[in-house]
């Protein structure tokens, strides 16, 4: 017997509706009390276990205040059908946020003005 994979497309979603979350601070159960489901079905979608309906994705999207095209953002497929996910945060780019919400307005404020520095000093910035 052979497991179905799910979609690629399902799994993109799915960990854009995540990060979504993180970033707003808000755990599965509140996010799930907020679009009347159960966080169970909540971590289904962002799993990539059950896929979001359409109109399940518009409501999470006015709960986070996140555009839904937001959700599809930085995922294409080419021509051979692969899928190409090079916009998705680098690793540990939550745990990043996830700190830097934790430090006072003045460490924030320093750590901004060096973070901006190194970026602009690099070459890469866009």
């Amino acid at each position: 017997m052979t497991i179905k994979q799910p979609n690629p497309v399902d799994v993109h979603v799915g960990k854009k509706i995540r990060e979504a979350r993180i970033l707003q601070g808000l755990s599965q159960t509140a996010l799930a009390d907020m679009i009347g489901i159960t966080f169970q079905q909540l971590q289904k979608y962002e799993n990539a276990h059950n896929r979001v309906s359409c109109s399940r994705l518009y409501a999470i999207s006015l709960v986070l205040g996140t555009p839904v095209q937001a959700f599809f953002a930085g995922f294409n497929d080419d021509e051979s059908g692969t899928a190409e996910q090079s916009d998705l945060p680098q690793a540990g780019s939550l745990d990043l946020v996830n700190a830097y919400s934790r430090l006072s307005p003045n460490l924030r404020k320093t750590l901004s003005k060096a973070a901006k520095s190194l970026a602009d000093n690099t070459g890469d910035a866009p």
